[in-house]
């Protein structure tokens, strides 16, 4: 498996992104297509996916905004969970964004019943900062908003 950055010179990529959100998440994708193509064309996103040769296993986005980052989707193909790719995204993700320039603040929202992904991003340093009260639907639950502080890379 590798993980390559995401870029638009793939023709049909936000169609695959929407295809795997649609089967990785249990309510369907919380997008739909057309923002996803909105999102991947924003110059402050990034999209990282990880393959196995051509097939995409799963990916994540964030939009990142001079020191702040907000990753805005996590998702892996369900035959795929269990296998550790979340946490190679993620890893990938907080390599690619740290900075020797500045100290960088990274925030993620996660369902309440989403107990698999709030252990991954405990393991990863992220702690809940914040409730959200009725913010997801299908079915409607409460976002747990987490905070992550990447301090600034030292210069070798």
């Amino acid at each position: 498996m590798r993980i390559r950055q995401l870029s638009q010179t793939i023709p049909t990529i936000t169609e695959e992104l929407y295809q795997l959100a649609m089967t990785a998440y249990p309510g369907g994708s919380p997008w739909n297509l057309a923002q996803f193509v909105a999102d991947f064309a924003n110059p402050n996103t990034i999209y990282l996916g990880a393959y196995n040769d051509q097939q995409l296993l799963g990916f994540i986005s964030c939009q990142q905004v001079f020191d702040e980052v907000e990753i805005t989707n996590v998702a892996v193909a369900r035959k795929y969970h269990g296998q550790g790719i979340g946490q190679k995204l993620l890893a990938s993700l907080l390599a690619l964004v740290a900075t020797s320039e500045s100290d960088i603040r990274i925030f993620l929202e996660v369902r309440e019943s989403n107990l698999v992904a709030q252990r991954l991003y405990h393991r990863n340093a992220f702690e809940m900062i914040h409730r959200r009260k009725a913010y997801y639907h299908n079915p409607t639950e409460d976002a747990y908003i987490m905070m992550r502080q990447l301090p600034k890379q030292k210069k070798e």
